[in-house]
């Protein structure tokens, strides 16, 4: 069900609980106000749910934590308030992204967030948490996709996406997350690759290659490009990150020396 940027206003009506087969709720940018309705949470098959740029108010009800298969939960720019549950990712494993910004929440972050093991966005800005604290930080750092100036000094910029992208791109190309259980006691994602650059045969997943059909030798020199390339995106200082024009420049250009040359045709 998709009714987003629309004029709907009033409440949101409980009757909407009703709808038992629903995977996909998105009433973004509407006029809707009051309450959320604990009924929305009775609504068990729900995987994606797209509140954001409303009027809601009150708290996040607990009956939340009742929907195991939402992967997806934007409540940003309302006016709820209040504090995260802890036990956001003990009841929603399957949680990817959780989006709660612009509105009056407080409180410390909790750090069982870090136990989300699916989480690759984390949205919180424009609430009212308390402090940098060393729990916001590690709570931070230990997803793995947040630039360090974020999680120290909570600084927001578009130095902090190019971060998130090189991030991913490793991802990608490693088949690892940064969440996996073999970066522990200070090695991360970035710093494994790093380590074992230009040995490229130790670092890709072997099952791009099977995918591409092509021998490793010929694409060997175009994964170490790649490589450096999401290593250049996710450097620690700000300053020493390319940007993201140089970034699709480069992709752009990689994408062509990777395409085989086409054969002349028969006259």
């Amino acid at each position: 069900m998709d009714l987003s940027s629309n004029n709907i206003g009033g409440a949101l009506p409980n009757e909407i609980g009703q709808l038992r087969r629903l995977k996909t709720l998105n009433i973004a940018m509407n006029m809707l106000s009051g309450s959320l309705p604990t009924e929305i949470f009775n609504i068990s098959s729900l995987e994606v749910m797209i509140l954001a740029h409303n009027s809601f108010s009150g708290e996040i009800p607990f009956s939340l934590l009742n929907i195991s298969s939402l992967r997806e939960v934007s409540l940003r720019n309302n006016d709820l308030h209040g504090s995260l549950p802890k036990e956001l990712c003990l009841h929603l494993p399957q949680l990817e992204t959780f989006t709660i910004s612009y509105n009056h929440f407080e409180g410390n972050i909790p750090r069982q967030i870090g136990n989300c093991t699916l989480l690759k966005e984390l949205y919180l800005l424009g609430n009212s948490f308390t402090g940098q604290s060393k729990t916001h930080t590690d709570t931070l750092a230990t997803l793995g996709y947040i630039a360090p100036e974020y999680g120290s000094e909570g600084i927001v910029s578009v130095k902090g996406d190019v971060y998130s992208y090189g991030i991913l791109m490793l991802e990608i190309f490693t088949g690892k997350k940064p969440t996996d259980d073999i970066f522990t006691a200070g090695l991360n994602l970035r710093s494994w690759v790093s380590a074992l650059m230009p040995h490229v045969t130790h670092i890709v997943d072997l099952n791009i290659i099977q995918q591409e059909g092509q021998q490793f030798d010929d694409i060997v020199p175009h994964m170490s490009t790649i490589l450096e390339l999401a290593l250049h995106c996710c450097a620690d200082l700000p300053e020493a990150r390319i940007s993201m024009m140089d970034v699709v420049a480069s992709l752009k250009k990689i994408k062509m020396m990777f395409q085989p040359k086409a054969r002349p045709r028969a006259t």
